[in-house]
């Protein structure tokens, strides 16, 4: 356990493509978000999950919940909240649709941390729900969201171009935890093929 780092998990999103809520789809005998809390558990100093609706969580232990201090502003305003929230000065945020995660990249990001934010960066982007974030980000981030860009991943280019991102290569921890820890679901033939991954294990 990191007691330098809490779990941020991002719980606020409306599943409107998959059409039900994400977090409480079960994978085995546990819901989604169950799978996520049950990887971060052993990581980190506590797990602070963000949602407006938190008594749907109320099967979950061991968990805080931190609302959105502006409502259906997106992921970066989850995020904000959730750092907003924190007693640490660092933390780790996921999303409650990436139950594949493997809390050993926690240590692994832990060991490049430099600057405020250390990412997963491929050809295709940022992986901004498997970073470690610093509370440092704070001030950019409220500068940042405020100029109604509400885009993390645009966020994080931000923050690159000031020096402030550790980018570590996605293909580096593909082949060390696989590439099925970046797997999250956003609609049904996502999890049919969660299920096929997860079945195959």
């Amino acid at each position: 356990m990191n007691s330098n780092i809490t779990g941020i998990i991002l719980a606020g999103g409306k599943s409107s493509r998959m059409g039900r809520d994400k977090s409480l789809i079960k994978l085995g005998e546990k819901t989604l978000i169950e799978h996520v809390v049950k990887a971060l558990m052993p990581k980190v100093k506590e797990i602070i999950i963000v949602t407006n609706e938190k008594e749907k969580y109320a099967f979950l232990e061991k968990v805080s919940f931190v609302t959105d201090i502006e409502r259906n502003q997106g992921p970066l305003m989850g995020l904000i909240s959730g750092i907003s929230s924190i007693d640490t000065q660092w933390c780790f945020v996921t999303s409650c649709d990436m139950p594949l995660i493997d809390g050993g990249i926690i240590d692994f990001l832990w060991q490049h941390r430099y600057g405020y934010i250390i990412t997963p960066s491929s050809k295709d982007g940022f992986e901004p729900m498997v970073s470690i974030y610093s509370k440092n980000i704070l001030p950019y981030a409220f500068d940042f969201i405020t100029e109604n860009k509400k885009s993390v991943n645009g966020f994080i280019a931000y923050m690159s171009s000031l020096n402030l991102v550790k980018i570590v290569d996605k293909d580096l921890l593909e082949s060390k935890f696989g590439n099925e820890v970046f797997f999250n679901i956003n609609e049904e033939n996502d999890y049919k093929k969660l299920l096929e991954v997860f079945n195959g294990r």
